[in-house]
């Protein structure tokens, strides 16, 4: 069974073309090792296209570089809501934590908005 993360640390999010996907870059909030997963968001896109999904990525088996021993976190689940708009406006990205406090996701019009409250 994996292990939901409770805590995420991350510092920023590599996103600049629909077609290179969504790239958060995370750390660990154990030992503090990073890495940068790929969310794809497919290869080819209408003229407006919406994503708005829960997508959940796994920690990297990796050792804590304090006890050379693997690290507690190795292979835990890390769960984000993420939602892209693209219009004639341009393209706007959100990115929501998907533990109690945001549980309900990101709101459909989210990009009409501004900010997310």
């Amino acid at each position: 069974m994996s292990q939901v993360i409770g805590a995420l640390h991350f510092d920023s999010i590599g996103f600049v073309r629909l077609e290179d996907g969504v790239h958060p870059h995370l750390v660990c909030p154990v030992c503090k090792r990073d890495w940068t997963p790929n969310l794809s968001l497919g290869s080819t896109f209408p003229a407006t296209f919406d994503f708005n999904k829960k997508v959940s990525f796994a920690v990297p088996n990796h050792n804590n570089p304090k006890t050379g021993l693997p690290c507690t976190l190795s292979g835990a689940k890390i769960e984000l809501f993420v939602a892209v708009h693209k219009d004639v406006e341009g393209l706007s990205i959100c990115v929501q934590r998907s533990d109690v406090e945001g549980a309900g996701g990101i709101p459909a019009d989210w990009w009409q908005r501004g900010v997310i409250k």
